[in-house]
């Protein structure tokens, strides 16, 4: 028996839409957090304790990296279920279509 995936295109699309502002807040957020880090190790006086190397900034640069990463990767399976519902390898529940029974 073949087992076939529905899917609805547009709210993939603005599903993937959501996705790609995400991306957007955390990387920005992410870029402005290392600016700031970099920033800071030319502070003279220096800093105590040094803004990156401190724990709590290692923390959230490390969960903002993987999020971003988890977020990339969920874009790409977007793209693919998108292209594979224009195909018609999927069939899209927002034109649905005639079967036989």
């Amino acid at each position: 028996m073949e087992e076939r995936a529905d899917f609805s295109l547009s709210r993939l699309e603005q599903e993937l839409d959501e996705l790609r502002r995400d991306y957007i807040a955390f990387s920005g957020a992410y870029d402005l957090l290392r600016h700031r880090l970099l920033e800071s190790t030319e502070l003279n006086p220096p800093r105590f304790p040094l803004l990156h190397e401190w724990s709590g900034s290692r923390a959230v640069c490390g969960s903002l990296e993987m999020a971003i990463h988890a977020i990339q990767r969920t874009i790409e399976e977007y793209n693919e279920l998108i292209r594979k519902v224009r195909e018609g390898e999927y069939v899209n529940t927002d034109r649905p279509t005639l079967k036989s029974v």
